[in-house]
């Protein structure tokens, strides 16, 4: 399976961890939720899911397998920038983005495909990715902004 092929079989994972799925409010996942090799899925409800939940079993463990064939292709490309801070008000068209340590998401962000349908963004980031809570960030083929709330 090709890292591409991978990424057609990852599309329904909306959620995907290998140790466990934590959540803290009331968040809305749309599509499959897995974990794999954990076992830990914890605060759904208050959160809901719109799809199936998956704890290692069979599409869990492909799809663990295909992120990181995933993970391998998006650490093997260069850097077309480098990022740090808050990715908050900024505007970025597709390309490979790095942070070497932990990048925090409290505003917009927004997403430039500039009319790409196949537009792509890599975010390598050396840490964690934190986010501000109540965030929804559609990724449309134009330019769809993170609404703030």
């Amino acid at each position: 399976m090709t890292a591409s092929d991978a990424y057609t079989y990852l599309g329904r994972f909306a959620v995907l961890g290998g140790a466990s799925v934590t959540n803290t409010g009331p968040s809305e996942v749309t599509g499959d939720l897995g974990v794999s090799p954990g076992t830990s899925v914890t605060g759904f409800p208050p959160g809901q899911v719109h799809g199936s939940i998956h704890v290692t079993d069979a599409d869990a463990l492909q799809a663990h397998a295909d992120v990181i064939a995933t993970y391998d292709t998006a650490v093997a490309q260069l850097p077309d920038a480098g990022l740090s801070g808050d990715l908050g008000g900024l505007a970025l068209v597709p390309g490979v983005y790095n942070a070497p340590t932990s990048l925090a998401l409290t505003g917009t962000l927004t997403l430039d495909a500039q009319g790409d349908r196949n537009a792509e963004w890599v975010f390598q980031i050396g840490s964690t990715l934190t986010t501000a809570t109540a965030r929804t960030c559609p990724v449309d083929h134009v330019t769809t902004p993170c609404p703030s709330r």
